[in-house]
């Protein structure tokens, strides 16, 4: 191919390869800070914020608003609240916390957001069932062509969480983010999402 060998010619690499060497570039180091940070966190994070995991996340948009991405560095509570047998199947609320950066083409936004979870588990099995909705708080709300009406928005989602081993899991997530009607506008964002985390 001929934006290969020379990426100085008319046209360059196509849209798409820009646009994953893009992305590229942002998930390794977040990743590896990631990395040092739940480590580190994990020395004092159990007995002095009474937090029962951290993570990372990353999303893309399902399409229907542009191409858009998302990093997230998160952190959950211990079960507030149980309903059922410890050994059996139950429902049980923890909150989780979050941080992280909505990225377009030419914009981004920094977002902070906070949620009851609502997990569906059984203690001898490692899939989780959970749904969350809390409100999300973004430092911009006109991204590309993407207008999320304003500041305060609200996030829900559904879950599958698969516990791996006793500290380490995985899980699939599809969420919604729009304002409920707060604004005028209110495009709102679909997206796909992807997670580690860390059990302490």
């Amino acid at each position: 191919m001929p934006w290969a060998a020379n990426p100085n010619m008319i046209g360059g690499p196509p849209a798409w390869i820009s646009k994953r060497k893009k992305t590229m570039n942002k998930i390794v180091p977040l990743f590896l800070s990631s990395v040092l940070l739940i480590f580190t966190a994990s020395a004092v994070a159990e007995s002095a914020l009474g937090l029962e995991s951290v993570g990372v996340r990353y999303a893309v948009d399902d399409g229907e608003k542009g191409d858009f991405e998302s990093y997230e560095l998160f952190a959950a509570s211990g079960a507030l609240w149980r309903w059922g047998d410890a050994e059996d199947i139950g429902l049980g609320v923890r909150v989780e916390g979050s941080i992280g950066v909505l990225d377009g083409d030419d914009d981004s936004s920094v977002f902070v957001g906070f949620a009851p979870v609502f997990e569906l588990s059984r203690a001898d099995f490692p899939l989780r069932l959970a749904v969350a909705v809390g409100p999300t708080l973004f430092s911009e709300h006109e991204l590309d062509e993407l207008d999320l009406g304003g500041t305060v928005n609200f996030t829900s989602s559904v879950r599958l969480h698969w516990q791996i081993s006793r500290q380490f899991g995985a899980r699939y997530q599809y969420q919604h983010t729009s304002n409920a009607g707060l604004y005028d506008e209110n495009d709102g964002i679909d997206m796909h999402v992807i997670g580690l985390t860390y059990s302490f």
